[in-house]
């Protein structure tokens, strides 16, 4: 039998923020505010256009995103700072889940906060704090009403005291991780993402192939149920690339959640990268590449919490490695087939990507690979 002690008082301590500081890059953290407007508008239905603008002034050294999404609501405004809070769901299939990227990913860019919202024509409200509100364990926190209103439907993040020095150089790398991130969601003519007034154009890796003739790539479609009563649509297309997208180190595997890109040209073990396997990477493997595509309850997903990486021990992942070593060893035996003379499968610009529709139990069946031409000596 139990007897009652006493009670904890279990309110985390917000020296948690200290580790969010040096753990979050700046690039992160502005894909965190992004994936916040997202997800505002995946919830709409993506039935209104949306436009993500963020300003970066090198001069002054402060950082504005804006957006177009919805506004929070007056009853919800806590969901600005309080972390593991948030309003997404299972049935939504966002790309946010954990309800603590937004509130990191400004205390990680800066020491001065002030974030304005309003959603619909209701009032402009206003949530301001710095480096003190941290250092205070007092977790309260006044919001105003601002008199100057910003237009319906919008919020306004403005970061001042950066932690980081931002450059001209910082902006180009940002613009093209922002434009292959979120490929996806740009190629919806709903969807605008700009950076100090210029708009984003994606950069796509899967669009351009080369179709050798029984060698075409191919693409496995398959659902696959998690916790007996939820199900994850899984996709994997894989192939050999055309000449024009073959590219310094861009082989390898790249995996997206619910649209977001989470790795770019992956070699690692966890994907078959090694002795054994698929080999250990190597230029000879420059033409393959296996894409993964997974859909639904963003809590299923097997991002980290910042969704830079894979958890490798996550359910689904697990479910799928099998496959995904698979196709991986035999692209990679492939690409490393052809790697003497690339042309002879680079000269085949035009066919068509081999379509299955399988079980998940199903084994995947692949094509024989090539004969050598020579004897292994």
């Amino acid at each position: 039998m139990k007897k009652n002690q006493s009670t904890i008082l279990a309110i985390p301590s917000k020296r948690l923020y200290q580790s969010i500081i040096a753990d979050y890059s700046p690039e992160l953290a502005i894909c965190e505010l992004i994936d916040n407007s997202i997800d505002l508008w995946i919830k709409e239905g993506k039935i209104n256009d949306l436009h993500i603008q963020v300003d970066i002034d090198t001069l002054q050294q402060t950082i504005c995103v804006k957006d177009n999404a919805g506004g929070i609501k007056e009853s919800e405004i806590k969901l600005i700072i309080a972390p593991g809070f948030s309003s997404n769901t299972a049935y939504d299939e966002t790309i946010g889940v954990f309800g603590v990227g937004s509130k990191r990913a400004v205390v990680a860019l800066s020491q001065e906060i002030k974030i304005k919202t309003r959603y619909k024509n209701e009032k402009t409200l206003v949530i301001e704090y710095d480096d003190n509100w941290i250092k205070n364990e007092d977790w309260n926190i006044d919001y105003f009403e601002e008199t100057i209103e910003l237009e319906p439907n919008s919020t306004l993040i403005e970061l001042t005291k950066l932690r980081t020095s931002v450059n001209e150089t910082f902006i180009g790398e940002l613009k093209e991780h922002l434009s292959s991130t979120y490929a996806k969601f740009l190629s919806n003519s709903k969807l605008k993402l700009s950076i100090n007034n210029k708009d984003l154009d994606s950069i796509d890796f899967d669009l351009s192939w080369s179709y050798p003739p029984n060698y075409c790539p191919q693409r496995f479609k398959f659902p696959l149920e998690i916790n007996s009563n939820e199900t994850v649509d899984v996709e994997i297309l894989s192939g050999l690339t055309s000449k024009d997208q073959v590219g310094e180190g861009e082989y390898g595997v790249y995996f997206y959640c619910n649209d977001r890109l989470v790795l770019r040209a992956n070699k690692s073990y966890e994907m078959g990268f090694a002795s054994g396997i698929a080999g250990i990477p190597h230029p000879s493997l420059n033409a393959m590449r296996i894409f993964i595509y997974l859909r639904g309850n963003p809590e299923l997903m097997p991002w980290n919490s910042s969704k830079s990486g894979l958890n490798y021990k996550s359910k689904i992942f697990e479910e799928i490695r099998d496959r995904i070593v698979q196709i991986v060893t035999y692209f990679a035996k492939l690409s490393r087939s052809f790697s003497k003379n690339n042309e002879n499968f680079y000269q085949y610009e035009t066919g068509s990507i081999v379509e299955h529709k399988i079980d998940s139990k199903v084994p995947i069946r692949l094509y024989s690979l090539p004969t050598p031409t020579k004897k292994p000596t």
